[in-house]
C-alpha cells in the first residue's frame, strides 16, 4: 500500500493539501464530499496500519477523541478505512502548531502563554474527568489560532492516550509518548 497522492479521494474526501506530518502518518486538508466541508484528514502510515496492536490503538484513539467535546479538543468526525487507508476525519483548524509557532517566532509574550496553557489545561481537564490520559502533550499536539484578536488552542493527537479505566495495550517497560515531553 502506498502513501495516497493529491487528489485522491479517501472515505468520501478528497485529499487537497499536505497539512503535516508525524510519526503515526500524515494529516491533509482535504474536502469532505457529501458535507462540501474542509476537514483535517489523518492517514495513517501505511507501515504501521498493518500492525495488529497498532491498529487496536488507532480504533482507540478515534473513540477516545470522539467522546471528548470541548471548545480545546479537535473534534473527531469519522474514522474508518478505505482503500486499505486507516484514517481519521477531524475538523480543520486555521492556523499552525506550537511548536512551529515558536521556531519561528520565538517565546510568546508571557501572557499570550498563559493564556494558551490555560486552554490546554482546560481541555486535560476534561479528558481527565472522562478518564483519559493523553499522554503526548507536547507543542507539535497543540494547534494555536487568532481569530477575533485572542489565541484560542487546540489540543489534538489523542493517538496514544489511555483510558485510565482499561487495562490497554502498553505492556509492562514499555513507554509510549515522545520522550521529550513524557512526566518522569
Amino acid at each position: 500500500m502506498i502513501t495516497p497522492e493529491i487528489g485522491a479521494v479517501i472515505g468520501g474526501m478528497r485529499l487537497d493539501a499536505v497539512a503535516g506530518r508525524g510519526g503515526m502518518g500524515i494529516v491533509y486538508r482535504a474536502q469532505q464530499l457529501a458535507l462540501d466541508r474542509t476537514v483535517a484528514l489523518k492517514i495513517v502510515n501505511p507501515a504501521l496500519a498493518g500492525d495488529a496492536v497498532f491498529r487496536e490503538r488507532f480504533r482507540r484513539e478515534a473513540r477516545l477523541a470522539a467522546i471528548l467535546e470541548h471548545p480545546h479538543v479537535v473534534p473527531v468526525f469519522h474514522a474508518g478505512e478505505a482503500d486499505g487507508h486507516l484514517y481519521l476525519a477531524m475538523r480543520f483548524v486555521e492556523g499552525t502548531d506550537l511548536a512551529k509557532m515558536l521556531r519561528e517566532h520565538g517565546p510568546i509574550a508571557p501572557p499570550d502563554a498563559a493564556e494558551i496553557v490555560a486552554q490546554i489545561a482546560n481541555a486535560l481537564d476534561a479528558a481527565h474527568a472522562r478518564g483519559l490520559v493523553h499522554r503526548d502533550v507536547k507543542p507539535a499536539n497543540v494547534l494555536v489560532t487568532w481569530p477575533a484578536g485572542r489565541w484560542h488552542a487546540y489540543l489534538t493527537d489523542f493517538g496514544i492516550s489511555k483510558d485510565i479505566r482499561d487495562a490497554g495495550l502498553t505492556q509492562e517497560g514499555e513507554a509510549v509518548g515522545t520522550f521529550s515531553s513524557m512526566a518522569p
